[in-house]
């Protein structure tokens, strides 16, 4: 339950247990009796797992739980599903049940009153509240229908104005994709120019699209958070300032995310997916309109909206929309420990191998007559250089070439592990047309641009 939440709540319950406390009047002009408080409700409400609230002249109400996971959605009769702040209904289930007042037995309550009904499985309801639409001094009169009796009691008004105006519509959770979890295994990104892929395999992150390369972990998990926490302005049918915006089946700019899971009944995946698909600018400067919904396919849980709303434009700019954000800072994603061969050559050229033992590093015997000559401390000491660099350095700058693009007088270089699998190919050369010398790597399209010493410049420039 939100903190916002909670505080209405607390207030709720603590204004209804002092109503009932100070009710003293029993209906008996001049009596001095003061009659003891009674349950509004004896049947186990906290049962329920749907409510339906309704008044003359008005729309129902409904609100029913998804049993698969607890969270309750509500909606107008004939209207769009969305959640509930999480929290709201037990927490008024768990007030109503404990809410005392004045038995009134020559009172009745107007026909025109709010009635809230309780189900749990059978199509009949547990029981009904019936809230007279008229208050005085700070008391609402009610009248509890359930299975074997019904009697009208009088109690503090802080249940009514909870269910006033538009009632359990305002209690929607605000968030835009709300239950999102932190390990989702898919995100999409769609700009009008481009659309950015993100795909969890094995638990770790790749780009799918506009190209195929490592993401960087903390880069995604930045962006789920972005989304957990994002919260929309408003629901338009709140307003009546003008119709609601149409969106066309595919817009140009919309934000997804999919998380997979495994029914335990039936062994069966199944796939959640939740939509923000952005509209035109709102009538209000620096907002937009946006469809929200989550698609369920295969789910045991629910599938909810789409509803219209309001969002404002710096909520979206928490989400990066260049590809660039999502590229994986390093070359290779294994410590630097575990290389244990490294192969450097000139395109069409002969090959120089470094190979890792546990006395040290052996290299290319050029007279071919040995598997190998001991490397000497200098050279060591670059090797070792180079390894850090492309397995835990974060490259200074990232950047995607074109497909016919090349790196200019580069070597061909390829990282094997310690049981000489391989692990990465790249092409790399040294820029020392900067200030300090910079090493790029290329790997595949993405260029890596690293800030070296002059010593290992030099060293990579001699091979």
């Amino acid at each position: 339950m939100t903190t916002r939440a909670a505080i209405i709540w607390f207030v709720l319950a603590v204004a209804l247990a002092l109503g009932a406390a100070l009710t003293g009047q029993n209906g008996a002009p001049g009596s001095a009796t003061v009659p003891p408080p009674s349950r509004l409700l004896l049947a186990a409400i906290n049962d329920s797992t749907s409510l339906r609230m309704h008044r003359s002249g008005q729309a129902a109400i409904n609100m029913i739980q998804d049993r698969a996971d607890g969270t309750w959605l509500v909606s107008r009769e004939g209207g769009r599903e969305w959640p509930v702040e999480p929290g709201r209904i037990p927490a008024l289930l768990r007030v109503l049940s404990g809410t005392t007042g004045t038995i009134e037995r020559s009172r009745e309550v107007s026909a025109d009153a709010t009635t809230l009904e309780f189900h749990a499985s059978d199509p009949d309801p547990i029981a009904s509240i019936r809230v007279d639409a008229a208050s005085l001094a700070g008391r609402t009169l009610v009248e509890a229908i359930e299975q074997t009796e019904r009697r009208t009691m009088l109690i503090d008004d802080a249940f009514k104005r909870a269910i006033a105006g538009a009632g359990p519509m305002s209690w929607r959770d605000r968030r835009v994709f709300p239950g999102l979890p932190s390990d989702v295994s898919r995100i999409t990104i769609r700009m009008p120019t481009h659309t950015i892929a993100l795909a969890r395999q094995s638990g770790r992150w790749g780009i799918r699209s506009p190209i195929v390369a490592r993401a960087e972990a903390s880069a995604v998990a930045s962006v789920i958070r972005a989304m957990q926490s994002m919260e929309l302005n408003r629901f338009i049918d709140d307003e009546t300032d003008g119709a609601a915006p149409t969106f066309p089946d595919r817009t140009q700019v919309a934000l997804d995310a999919e998380a997979d899971g495994v029914d335990p009944r039936t062994g069966e995946r199944w796939t959640l997916r939740w939509q923000l698909d952005l509209g035109g600018v709102a009538p209000k400067g620096g907002t937009f309109f946006a469809r929200l919904q989550r698609t369920a396919l295969n789910s045991p849980h629910a599938a909810y909206g789409p509803v219209v709303v309001e969002l404002s434009n710096d909520r979206l700019a928490s989400v990066p929309a260049a590809v660039e954000a999502y590229i994986a800072r390093t070359v290779l994603d294994v410590p630097a420990s575990d290389i244990g061969v490294v192969q450097l050559a000139l395109p069409g050229g002969p090959t120089t191998f470094y190979r890792r033992t546990t006395d040290g590093w052996l290299t290319s015997d050029p007279t071919g007559t040995s598997p190998g000559i001991e490397l000497v401390e200098s050279d060591r000491r670059q090797i070792e250089s180079l390894l850090t660099i492309t397995c835990q350095a974060r490259a200074d700058h990232v950047a995607i070439l074109d497909g016919e693009d090349s790196l200019p007088g580069g070597l061909d270089a390829t990282f094997l592990g310690l049981s000489e699998q391989p692990l990465e190919a790249c092409s790399v050369f040294i820029d020392d047309g900067t200030e300090r010398p910079q090493l790029i790597v290329r790997s595949g399209r993405v260029t890596r641009a690293y800030y070296i010493t002059e010593e290992l410049a030099e060293w990579i420039s001699s091979r």
